[in-house]
């Protein structure tokens, strides 16, 4: 695991735009701007950053529809229970590698579904040419039919 520290948000912004980073802990309170606006900025170009909120000012903290508008994974006050953020942490990790299977599942179902769909059509194909090679009268049936299939289509769809 790879940190990056950062104290400008803006530079942040421009730092995960640029890089790949699978969680940002942020600090709610910053200038030029706060972390909400920082989040609004990340999420035009990146929508599956994990992003952890803290504030030490309880009351200016954002409100609840904010975090679940802005797709805020996790918040936190700050203060003298450290092991409350790191429980968060630990949490955050764990989410973001069972997305990462996930994400690697898919993708080999993708190149699965993939595959299968090739070798049906192959099967059809097949099918075809040994039913046309067994009768010389109904060669080439096939691709007439299917010819006129597609005419009928764009016929009806004029």
């Amino acid at each position: 695991m790879i940190l990056h520290g950062v104290t400008d948000p803006l530079e942040a912004i421009e730092k995960v735009k640029n890089e790949h980073f699978d969680l940002m802990v942020l600090d709610f309170i910053m200038t030029p701007i706060h972390g909400d606006k920082v989040v609004e900025e990340v999420r035009k170009f990146n929508k599956e950053l994990y992003i952890l909120l803290l504030t030490g000012h309880k009351d200016l903290a954002p409100p609840l529809e904010t975090i679940r508008r802005l797709d805020i994974q996790g918040y936190c006050e700050k203060g003298d229970r450290f092991d409350q953020l790191l429980l968060l942490i630990e949490s955050a990790v764990k989410a973001i590698n069972q997305m990462n299977v996930i994400k690697e599942i898919n993708e080999e179902l993708r190149d699965a579904n993939s595959k299968l769909e090739q070798a049906y059509v192959d099967s059809i194909e097949t099918l075809r040419h040994t039913v046309e090679a067994k009768d010389p009268y109904t060669r080439g049936h096939s691709d007439r039919v299917s010819e006129y299939s597609v005419l009928i289509r764009k016929i009806s769809w004029s």
